[in-house]
């Protein structure tokens, strides 16, 4: 009997180290009586091991025999196993004290590792009841369950077994589904994923809902399992929540601020495809460069203002942005509500508005050579903004510059001249604010330079 507990501890703590692809190996309700007398000090005994592929063997039962041996429904814990299990070889002898002796020695396949349970049963005379229990062996197949089990009717989602299931041959990996509106999987209810779907032999797959399920499914749980061998199936079966798509981005197209300090940005929306007939829609807008305030731009319901497939946003500052669909609620499940899915990459899109740099000048100026002349000059050189430059002398017209960021102002009187520059989007040069490495960080008040010709004296 020590022997029987030490084998029984030393299974259950073995059970839990297992690696990579595993079997688990079943012993139930092992039975027998002897009802004769055996003698004493002898090797009476019953064996039960498992041989595995490749010729190693494993204990997995074993009694000494006497005269009291009662086994009344022995079950070891099931093992798991990173082996093939291929037999069961049950052996025993009994030396009776006034009989003959019993001897038995039984192989019992396993059918490779996949054998639902079976019933062994020997008789002899001295046994009863005769030798008997259940057995049995299947692989270990376990399906990964879903971070996020929300998926969308238009949108690819994978599907796939924990780790330490994946090597079995691909004849173990038949994936069933079942799309059900309430409660649970009904045992008949049960489809085979067609072949169109690729999934078959493989351990995981990916794949687009509206590949395989009808429209009428959404709102419908979709339960999956694997049919693995002799009629055995997975250890579990996992579901996802099947619910709209929303549309998808195609591409954002931003148009970036007419000046440096204007909040005059925006971008337009493409999406794949119009709404539905009901259909609500929101977008999720962040500027990720402006991280402490007045960064969000979301906003909601926006379906009555989407024209051919797209949708414009006005109003924005520079910076870069990043949006996402907003779901809507589905009534689905068992009455519950689910959201419109918005999860997947072309759900979310990035783009960036920019903005010119601030317009910025510089004067320089040649005086008047003769008293009472008219041949000073003024030059001005400036940078920054958007296309050709603009200058306004002493509240006068807005003239373009003669050459580019350049502009030479001749024939000027000896007076005080005060002048303002602007690009061709109107931004007027301002006061610019810079911190101590040199950054712009801001934009004051317009600036209105003044500058003086001045002329020699009268001789």
């Amino acid at each position: 009997m020590k022997k029987l507990i030490l084998l029984f501890i030393l299974f259950f703590g073995f059970s839990n180290l297992v690696f990579g692809q595993q079997y688990k190996i079943s012993l139930k309700n092992l039975r027998f009586r002897v009802d004769r007398n055996v003698k004493n000090s002898t090797t009476s005994n019953l064996k039960v091991q498992v041989i595995y592929l490749g010729g190693s063997r494993e204990d997995i039962y074993y009694r000494d025999i006497d005269d009291n041996t009662n086994e009344t429904g022995f079950s070891l814990p099931s093992i798991n196993r990173s082996k093939k299990p291929l037999q069961l070889h049950v052996t025993g002898f009994i030396n009776f004290s006034h009989t003959d002796d019993a001897n038995w020695n039984h192989r019992l396949d396993l059918n490779g590792g996949c054998l639902p349970k079976k019933t062994f049963s020997y008789g002899i005379s001295g046994l009863n009841p005769p030798l008997s229990f259940n057995y049995s062996s299947e692989p270990i197949i376990k399906l990964s369950r879903p971070n996020n089990d929300l998926i969308g009717f238009d949108d690819n989602f994978n599907v796939s077994v924990e780790s330490n299931s994946t090597g079995f041959p691909t004849s173990f990996y038949n994936w069933q589904y079942q799309a059900i509106s309430a409660g649970s999987p009904t045992s008949n209810g049960w489809i085979n994923m067609p072949s169109i779907t690729n999934a078959n032999g493989s351990p995981s797959f990916s794949i687009t809902p509206s590949s395989f399920l009808h429209v009428s499914d959404i709102g419908k749980r979709v339960y999956f399992r694997i049919k693995t061998c002799n009629g055995l199936f997975s250890e579990n079966e996992i579901f996802y929540r099947l619910t709209s798509s929303a549309p998808h981005f195609n591409n954002a197209k931003s148009e970036d601020t007419t000046c440096y300090d204007e909040i005059n940005g925006s971008v337009t929306f493409n999406f794949d495809r119009d709404l539905e007939a009901g259909e609500k829609l929101g977008i999720n807008l962040i500027n990720t460069t402006n991280v402490t305030s007045n960064n969000d731009f979301s906003e909601e319901n926006i379906e009555n203002d989407i024209i051919n497939k797209s949708y414009t946003v006005n109003d924005l500052p520079s910076g870069m942005y990043e949006a996402q669909f907003l779901g809507f609620g589905l009534l689905a499940y068992n009455g519950v509500t689910w959201n419109t899915y918005v999860e997947s990459p072309t759900h979310k899109i990035k783009f960036t508005i920019n903005k010119p740099t601030p317009v910025e000048f510089s004067l320089s100026k040649v005086d008047v050579w003769c008293h009472g002349g008219s041949d000073g000059e003024i030059s001005i050189s400036a940078n920054g903004g958007t296309g050709n430059y603009e200058y306004q002398l002493d509240g006068g017209n807005w003239e373009v510059f003669s050459n580019g960021g350049i502009h030479t102002m001749k024939g000027l009187l000896p007076e005080t001249y005060k002048l303002k520059v602007r690009d061709s989007n109107g931004c007027i040069a301002k006061e610019i604010v810079r911190d101590g490495g040199g950054q712009i960080v801001g934009l004051g008040e317009p600036i209105t330079e003044t500058i003086e010709i001045t002329e020699p004296d009268n001789p």
